[in-house]
């Protein structure tokens, strides 16, 4: 192949490259998204400096102890300082993919397209805007890789270490240390995984403990799941969600790593690299499934977040396994009809999506979630489209559905970014008033008759060494002192409240309560 010296000068630059331009965007966005998960990771973090703890916490520690160093920073500056970790992480991914493309000799164009998936698919750049664990996740998906990948020296107790810890970050990430033990079960390294898996996981349960992050709330929830829809279509439209944002490759890449279950001789690194991927995949599919059932948001049935820490390994080592093994017609016949199976599976359950997508929720489909006016039926047939596309254009057009991928993953990436750039200027909006509380107050309350759900979560990121309780005032509830965050008319005819002040992006404010209660 003719050497482009330009193009690999790029090559070589691009991890550092993407980390700056995250930082840079990490340092222009605004407020956290309102979902509930940045702000309790931050909480982790926090809490690590004084910050007082969240009861019941349903999220692990891992990811706050990653950006535990910068727990003592309050409010934007803890959550920009999240992003920038974010951003480094991204950069990492990048670095990561090329060096496991070298360890398996991969030609120079996969090279190409490996870092520039890296640094343009929206299940890692988003990392930048979203201070949540999983381009984490994806870096330890990729670590546990280059551990068992590398052709030389394989350190199959490290690997098995990284994956016992995996669950810190997130208890679905159980997943990765499933496939860890599997694969080394099947590689003849059963002893040396299972012993870094123990020990990985007793790390895990210490922090556990010490945090007191059990999850036994989520457990409950788990054991009530809903019925409608129920997880056949939510893992139909997970499979759907992860082949579209792959463009068919993540299909096929997963039925060719399911195929490769069956050797137990001859299996190259590369190869094996890609079991462990396919298996952990696999793992979370089903496991999505089953946290997903029951819920009435549309981004449910066509749900890509929790996938996404594996879209990009799947599809870096999909491409060097291919290098020497073409799957063959009957897998890619069959790839395609596991898209069709799940689009007709997930379409007969778009009545029960009465809610809002979430965009936080949608950010690697977002430009067909937009080309489709976020009408579930449409966005489920355009999502169809782009993975039978990719598919059947697999052996005969090559080099273009790699570019359609490309250009697909960079529009994400884009309409994603300008999303929750618009999303973090609304936050930013909506927890000003902490400044009009006077130092001496040590517990806030929040009227959830008047307020929406997060918001009592964007203030705990403001003031973490205070306490912070959910009230009704509908009730006649009265809060733990003498101020609380409550809608606009929510004390009007409360003799002795006073109005002080109302944030500029929100239909809420703060209030002083009379000492008396209400006359």
């Amino acid at each position: 192949m003719r050497q482009l010296p330009g193009l690999n000068g790029a090559v070589k630059v691009a991890p550092l490259a993407a980390t700056a331009t995250h930082i840079a965007i990490g340092f222009t966005h605004g407020g956290p998204v309102a979902v509930p998960d940045v702000t309790a990771y931050l909480n982790i973090a926090q809490r690590l400096w004084g910050g007082i703890p969240i009861t019941d916490l349903p999220y692990h520690p891992g990811y706050g102890i990653v950006i535990g160093p910068f727990g003592f920073l309050q409010g934007d500056a803890v959550h920009t300082a999240a992003l920038c970790v974010n951003a480094a992480l991204a950069g990492l991914t990048v670095w990561m993919v090329q060096r496991l493309l070298r360890y398996f000799a991969a030609p120079r164009s996969v090279l190409w397209f490996g870092t520039a998936i890296a640094c343009l698919h929206p299940s890692i750049t988003h990392g930048s805007r979203v201070a949540w664990p999983e381009v984490l996740l994806a870096v330890t998906l990729l670590w546990i890789a280059l551990l068992i990948g590398n052709p030389d020296v394989q350190r199959w107790w490290i690997a098995g270490c990284v994956a016992g810890l995996a669950p810190m970050m997130h208890p679905r990430a159980i997943v990765i240390t499933a496939a860890m033990l599997i694969v080394g079960c099947l590689s003849g390294r059963a002893r040396r995984t299972a012993v870094g898996i123990a020990t990985g996981l007793v790390g895990t349960l210490v922090v556990l403990q010490l945090t007191d992050t059990w999850q036994a709330a989520r457990a409950n929830a788990a054991q009530h799941m809903g019925s409608e829809p129920g997880p056949l279509a939510t893992g139909a439209g997970q499979w759907l969600a992860f082949t579209a944002t792959t463009a068919g490759l993540g299909a096929v890449g997963v039925l060719t790593g399911l195929t490769l279950l069956r050797r137990r001789n001859k299996v190259s690194p590369e190869q094996n690299v890609l079991r462990f991927f396919t298996l952990g995949a696999v793992g979370m599919l089903v496991l999505g499934a089953w946290v997903l059932a029951g819920s009435a948001r549309p981004d449910t049935l066509l749900y890509g977040r929790y996938m996404d820490p594996w879209t990009v390994p799947v599809t870096v080592s999909f491409l060097c396994v291919i290098v020497s093994r073409i799957p063959s017609r009957r897998l890619i016949t069959v790839a395609a009809a596991t898209v069709v199976l799940s689009f007709l599976i997930a379409v007969l359950e778009t009545n029960h999506a009465t809610q809002t997508a979430r965009g936080v929720m949608t950010a690697s489909l977002r430009v067909v979630w937009l080309l489709a006016d976020e009408k579930l039926p449409l966005t489920l047939l355009l999502a169809t489209a782009l993975s039978l596309i990719g598919i059947c254009g697999f052996r005969r057009y090559f080099r273009p559905t790699l570019i359609g991928l490309l250009v697909a993953a960079s529009l994400s990436t884009l309409l994603t970014h300008t999303h929750l750039r618009d999303v973090g200027q609304v936050a930013d909006g909506q927890m000003t008033t902490t400044q009009l509380l006077p130092d001496t107050v040590e517990c806030l309350s929040h009227d959830r008759s008047s307020t929406k759900p997060y918001a009592v979560w964007l203030y705990r990121l403001q003031l973490p060494n205070i306490e912070h309780t959910v009230i009704d005032l509908s009730r006649g509830e009265a809060p733990c002192e003498n101020y609380v965050i409550a809608g606009h008319n929510a004390l009007k005819s409360c003799q002795g409240s006073e109005f002080l002040g109302k944030e500029p992006r929100a239909q809420w404010g703060l209030w002083r309560y009379p000492l008396n209660t209400c006359g």
